[in-house]
């Protein structure tokens, strides 16, 4: 089987003197993904790895892969994990991780527990912050 390895590594994130600390911590170390290159070759797969950002697109439909190992995070914007699945539908390539709505309301702390409680799922109190002034004292 064709695998494509889709993954955003830190040696590649678009660095910004703005950027707090540990603003790119989920991205991929190149030693995992050489470790999941070497895993499925060695399952006797043809594998390889592409940046998961819209550069690489055109790279990944030349290599016609019969599956996409979705490991990528993104750079930019709230919605950042749920891009590349999000082309990838369009491709109608398969993948691996949650689908696009499935990554949109995970990374969606409030929306994730209105849908837990909405199917009777417990979760601890919590409330929406737009402001750090509008923290209430107790």
């Amino acid at each position: 089987m064709k695998i494509a390895v889709l993954a955003n590594v830190k040696e590649d994130a678009p660095v910004s003197p703005e950027d707090p600390p540990g603003r790119w911590d989920d991205l991929d170390d190149l030693k995992t993904i050489e470790a999941t290159l070497k895993s499925l070759v060695e399952l006797g797969h043809e594998a390889k790895y592409f940046p998961g950002v819209i550069d690489s697109i055109e790279d990944i439909k030349v290599f016609a892969p019969d599956l996409c190992f979705n490991s990528s995070e993104g750079h930019y914007g709230n919605s950042r994990e749920a891009q590349i699945p999000a082309v990838l539908d369009m491709l109608r390539i398969p993948y691996t991780c949650a689908g696009v709505l499935g990554m949109m309301l995970s990374h969606n702390k409030h929306i994730a527990k209105i849908q837990f409680n909405l199917a009777g799922l417990p979760t601890a109190r919590y409330m929406v912050v737009e402001d750090a002034k509008d923290i209430p004292e107790s």
